[in-house]
């Protein structure tokens, strides 16, 4: 069952020299724990866009099963958006402890 990590630490937007033009979005976290698997960031899914701009995102892995070395551990995860909504102007993402936001430039 998957569960937020701990913290988000970093948010970094780039855009990609592809075509059609992608967006990588790489994010510097923690995990409270040793042993997490299938780190991932999750979008938000919108029926309008987000009124700000600012899309999304939930930062998001599978715990241990069993006994689990405590130790904050840090995660980088990349995801990359192919489909970039023309009202986008950053992303937003959310941990347990916290959220943290990068603006597009």
């Amino acid at each position: 069952m998957e569960a937020k990590l701990l913290e988000v630490n970093g948010v970094e937007l780039t855009l990609l020299k592809n075509f059609p033009t992608q967006l990588s979005i790489v994010v510097f976290g923690s995990a409270s724990t040793l042993g997490w698997t299938n780190t991932k960031l999750v979008p938000h899914v919108y029926i309008t866009p987000p009124s700000d701009g600012f899309f999304e995102f939930d930062l998001v892995g599978t715990p241990p099963s069993g006994v689990a070395g405590e130790m904050i551990t840090p995660i980088v995860i990349s995801h990359v958006m192919t489909d970039i909504p023309a009202e986008f102007k950053g992303a937003r993402v959310y941990a347990s402890l916290n959220r943290l936001e990068s603006a597009f430039t």
